[in-house]
């Protein structure tokens, strides 16, 4: 978990758009929108001054009374639950007043917030947008009212921190590129944990585990949290069960259980699963306690234990016959278990080998020796693979294909090119007849035809005679 080191501007893409309080300083206007440097914000800081945070709503109504509620509640769980913190007054909004003042949106949008105690008094410090694609969503709105909350506190987006992986890099780049030019690529920021793949400010675990998952603080959250704001007094709780624990939602679930006699902050492993930090976990569906995923030659009871299984069909580790193996590539490109016994692309895992010649097939592709239409080897022709045969012009056909002339039923090979081999005339594309200007089948190869002194088109090598004799002589 990171704090923010100087972004004064909207924790998503929000940002200073007029007069608002309190006024920052003009070098600090400049990092609030360019995020270039630290300049003179540092003693400003972005920690609170008081643990007692007013909240308010800019347009309390009827109609966002759901939404507020679920906001509110969200962020009572979360942020204040787990710390020092509270959040007091929820009410309408004054102008001037200090807090976090909250604005909601009753359409689709991007949600954001100041970051940091600069977002007290300012009129739409945090835009909430409650819309989606779905239309109404409960656990999108909590999870985002627990990720600007985050902004508001001073926490900045996780997938900035130092030590982040290129692939959550990229993948905020690819996802998000407006977003990630806004934000400069890399705001600066001070490190309170390193790198936490599931923290509610993370884009990358958002995009990776959900909205349902995202409502829950990360341990990673809860010790930077803590770090800065205080334990609330529930650290190192005594217990016998998981359900005396305070922050406990339930097997799985993100938040506190009793791990050891202790309530403990749980972790998320591969699977999206919460565990205690003292589980050694493998998948999902394991009893908890089991090891973690597999490595190559390791036993396993699912695909999803190895370690680098990627997908069935995808380039990695699967597990084939109880074992954590590498995947081999087939004909077909798909990826499978060495085990298997696989036709092709579309059937089932576990199928027969390849084609011999002579067994049924549905593709060319099925037939073992099959090397690509109009190559030697075999095919899938009537439904049986068979060899194919050479035609005249050196291409290779089913048998029961009618091959080579432009007058030939379908299936033929395609009229020849100049300079290509050809057996007639009509075999040439531009062929339009004898005498005729185009091309035509002369000495084996097609050839544009010429004209002699009678008007006549030939074939270039040809050569008969004077005025007197046959058209298409010499001169």
């Amino acid at each position: 978990m990171a704090t923010d080191g100087g972004d004064a501007g909207g924790g998503d893409d929000a940002g200073p758009d007029g007069a608002v309080e309190p006024p920052l300083t003009p070098s600090e206007q400049a990092h609030a929108l360019a995020f270039q440097n630290l300049v003179s914000y540092k003693h400003r800081s972005w920690k609170w001054d008081t643990l007692a945070i007013p909240v308010c709503w800019e347009n309390p109504e009827p109609w966002n009374t759901m939404y507020r509620t679920w906001i509110r509640d969200s962020v009572e769980k979360s942020w204040e639950f787990l710390s020092d913190l509270d959040f007091t007054e929820w009410d309408a909004c004054q102008p001037g007043d200090p807090g976090i003042h909250v604005r909601i949106y009753n359409e689709r949008g991007r949600s954001s917030s100041y970051v940091g105690k600069v977002v007290s008094g300012r009129t739409d410090g945090m835009k909430m947008f409650v819309k989606y694609t779905t239309g109404d969503c409960e656990a999108c709105v909590r999870a985002t009212a627990v990720h600007e909350f985050g902004h508001a506190l001073g926490f900045a987006h996780e997938h900035y921190s130092e030590d982040v992986p290129d692939e959550c890099k990229d993948l905020v780049i690819e996802r998000d590129p407006e977003q990630y030019l806004a934000d400069g690529g890399a705001p600066p920021t001070d490190a309170l944990t390193i790198y936490d793949p599931d923290s509610v400010m993370n884009y990358c675990a958002n995009w990776k585990y959900g909205a349902t998952t995202r409502q829950h603080l990360s341990r990673g959250d809860v010790l930077g949290l803590r770090q800065v704001y205080g334990d609330g007094g529930i650290a190192d709780q005594a217990c016998t069960a998981s359900l005396s624990c305070p922050y406990y939602h339930g097997p799985g679930v993100r938040g506190e259980a009793c791990c050891g006699g202790t309530c403990t902050h749980m972790l998320h492993d591969w699977a999206t699963v919460a565990y205690c930090p003292s589980e050694c976990k493998g998948r999902a569906t394991a009893s908890p306690g089991t090891c973690p995923l597999r490595e190559d030659g390791q036993a396993c009871a699912a695909h999803a234990d190895c370690k680098d299984f990627n997908g069935l069909g995808q380039q990695g580790a699967a597990c084939c016959g109880g074992t954590c193996t590498q995947q081999r590539q087939d004909w077909a490109g798909v990826w499978y278990c060495p085990s298997e016994c696989k036709g092709r692309a579309t059937a089932s895992p576990g199928t027969c080998p390849l084609r011999e010649d002579g067994q049924a097939c549905a593709a060319h592709a099925d037939c073992k020796d099959f090397n690509g239409l109009g190559q030697q080897g075999a095919a899938c022709c009537g439904g049986t693979c068979t060899q194919q045969r050479q035609d005249w012009a050196g291409v290779w056909y089913c048998p029961s294909e009618c091959k080579g002339r432009a007058n030939s039923s379908p299936g033929t090979c395609p009229l020849r090119e100049d300079g290509q081999a050809c057996a007639a005339h009509a075999d040439c594309r531009n062929f339009s007849g004898l005498g005729q200007q185009g091309a035509a089948c002369c000495q084996n190869a097609c050839r544009q035809q010429r004209r002699d002194w009678a008007g006549v088109w030939y074939c270039p090598h040809e050569c008969v005679g004077g005025i007197g004799q046959a058209p298409g002589s010499c001169n």
